[in-house]
């Protein structure tokens, strides 16, 4: 078979990372005001610090999820990387396309050729 590097592909290595990444940052960012206690304006500073406890607690899943993918991306959690090169790294365009689109984060201004 042959790697795939045409639609989204094109664009970024592995995209349906970056629409998971998407997601679950969408859904903290919709939820965040949510997740504030809301103290008296006149409240010490220290209150008013710990009122956003919940909003970095759910911080971790966006964070837990781009080291995840980061991870599986560069082959530091997975032997991916070096599977996808011992399967098409004689072919040049592979090793172009490794070289030229980003890894999660999609460029795209990139043109693919």
């Amino acid at each position: 078979g042959k790697f795939c590097n045409a639609g989204l592909w094109s664009i970024s290595q592995h995209p349906n990372f970056f629409g998971n990444l998407l997601l679950w940052s969408g859904i903290f960012i919709m939820n965040a005001d949510a997740l504030v206690d809301h103290v008296a304006s006149d409240a010490d500073l220290w209150t008013k610090v710990l009122s956003y406890k919940r909003v970095a607690i759910a911080l971790v899943g966006p964070w837990f999820m781009w080291n995840l993918f980061s991870g599986q991306a560069n082959g530091t959690i997975t032997n991916t990387v070096a599977l996808a090169e011992a399967k098409y790294g004689d072919d040049p365009l592979f090793q172009k396309y490794v070289q030229q689109v980003p890894k999660i984060i999609p460029n795209p201004f990139l043109r693919n050729n």
